[in-house]
């Protein structure tokens, strides 16, 4: 099966727009695991935290990265991101332990 995201080594790439004063926004990419996933009920997402990656060199020579922890809620969920969501097993690199 392909994948419809890309990955980068252990890390989902993940597109996000950050705000600008014209209320247009910037697009850029971000990397990250998932670290929780919040349900409400059975296949409803409440929300899910992720940790995100700010610094990919250090993060690749020395396992830091400068990591934040982001939460999305179930609205504004990126879709590589949510490709992922039931798929522990498959590729556990891409989750926190």
């Amino acid at each position: 099966m392909a994948i419809p995201v890309r990955l980068v080594k252990d890390l989902i790439e993940f597109s996000d727009i950050i705000p600008d004063l014209q209320g247009i926004g910037l697009k850029v990419f971000s990397y990250g695991k998932i670290k929780n996933i919040y349900w409400l009920g059975e296949d409803i997402i409440k929300s899910v935290e992720i940790v995100q990656y700010r610094n990919l060199e250090s993060y690749f020579s020395e396992g830091t990265g400068d990591p934040v922890s982001r939460l999305f809620g179930r609205t504004n969920l990126p879709a590589e991101i949510k490709f992922f969501i039931n798929q522990e097993e498959e590729y556990p690199a891409l989750f926190v332990k």
